[in-house]
């Protein structure tokens, strides 16, 4: 689709800090009229430091924490049947899970037949230690979790860790107040390049499909103006 709407597709290249080339903005030999900056927060702060100090220095203060995802497939013989699409556990009560998914039963691209898929979360805001242990860690106090909260007492068929560094942003209050007024000094600063993705405005996919038809309309407005 990107290439049928005539979207160059750079890899491999690790973007350059932003930096004023006239009535544009240049990141290392690319030049372009408007810029959206969909990092997590850290990042963009490096990206428009140059172009905006005090909006970097609030960008690299924004939390984020570690978490790891852990998806497992389970012969579905062997599993009670999923109640709803899965759940979350209090923080009184965690000990290695945050959040469980039936994977297969929320998502219909996901079944299988004959098999059931779960999602698990590890690591939170003051639990990231979970998220740390090593694979074989991991796994048997992921499942030692799924047998005492959801009998689930079968081995998996397949398993596959992914590990996401300071990847869950958190939201303090005053958080979306913060966001507007840093929005406001970037337009200010840097006209025409646009903040977006999960540490602003919302970690999941709807908000972050919000945020990305918001970023691309500012820069349609930033390009008129140029």
């Amino acid at each position: 689709a990107l290439d049928v709407a005539g979207v160059r597709v750079i890899i491999g290249h690790a973007a350059a800090p932003l930096e004023r080339a006239g009535a544009s903005w240049r990141s290392g030999d690319h030049e372009a009229d408007a810029v959206i900056v969909a990092t997590p927060a850290r990042a963009a702060a490096h990206l428009v430091r140059a172009a905006a100090p005090a909006v970097a220095a609030e960008l690299a203060a924004l939390e984020a924490v570690s978490v790891t995802m852990v998806t497992l497939a389970f012969d579905a013989a062997q599993v009670p049947p999923p109640g709803g699409s899965g759940y979350l556990v209090p923080r009184a009560a965690q000990r290695t899970i945050t959040a469980c998914s039936w994977a297969s039963t929320k998502w219909a691209h996901w079944h299988r037949p004959g098999q059931v898929l779960v999602r698990v979360s590890v690591g939170r805001s003051g639990a990231e230690a979970a998220a740390d242990l090593d694979d074989d860690e991991l796994l048997d106090g992921v499942l030692a979790d799924l047998s005492m909260q959801a009998g689930v007492r079968a081995d998996p068929t397949e398993v596959r860790i992914t590990r996401w560094p300071a990847s869950m942003p958190q939201y303090p209050p005053g958080h979306l107040d913060r966001m507007t007024a840093l929005d406001r000094q970037l337009a200010d600063a840097a006209p025409g390049v646009v903040l977006a993705g999960a540490a602003y405005r919302g970690i999941g996919i709807p908000a972050c499909i919000r945020s990305a038809h918001h970023a691309a309309a500012a820069c349609r407005r930033a390009s008129a103006r140029n």
